[in-house]
């Protein structure tokens, strides 16, 4: 009769090495399938941020453009008036040149006229002075800034 080989230690030190094989096997697989997973949660969460980050970018260049266009519109009415109030000027300037061709004086006229459109600019004389004063001074300032980077540029 051969001897059971059964309970052999060579044989349980086998199996003891398969059954650690099958169990590291059957974790292996569990933590593959719980990464997968996890990877598909991430996924699926950067997907939809993406998404998201795409519609409201989308959203707001759209009302950009729309409030371009609105902007657009106000200014061409605006262009449009003053054309049209240029072109009124233009036409009582130049009746008026033909009237002052004949011989009448105009220059009360034309002042009228540019009061009535709001096109005469009325300076103060201080305020001239205030102008003149500010420019001299921007002058004054931007010499003594570039003199100060020379003198730096020397050290």
């Amino acid at each position: 009769m051969p001897p059971n080989l059964n309970n052999c230690p060579i044989e349980n030190k086998r199996k003891k090495r398969k059954r650690k094989k099958n169990q590291k096997k059957k974790n292996s697989t569990g933590n593959i399938e719980q990464n997968s997973t996890q990877s598909n949660v991430w996924k699926k969460t950067y997907e939809n941020l993406t998404k998201w980050h795409t519609h409201h970018q989308l959203l707001y260049w759209k009302g950009l453009a729309e409030r371009f266009q609105q902007q657009n519109q106000i200014l061409l009415k605006r262009l449009e008036q003053q054309n049209m109030e240029q072109s009124q000027i233009d036409v009582c300037l130049s009746e008026e040149s033909e009237a002052s061709d004949s011989g009448s004086d105009d220059e009360p006229e034309t002042t009228v006229l540019l009061n009535q459109n709001h096109l005469e600019l009325e300076f103060d004389e201080e305020y001239l002075n205030f102008l003149e004063i500010t420019r001299k001074h921007r002058e004054e300032l931007k010499l003594q800034r570039e003199n100060d980077i020379e003198v730096e540029a020397a050290k």
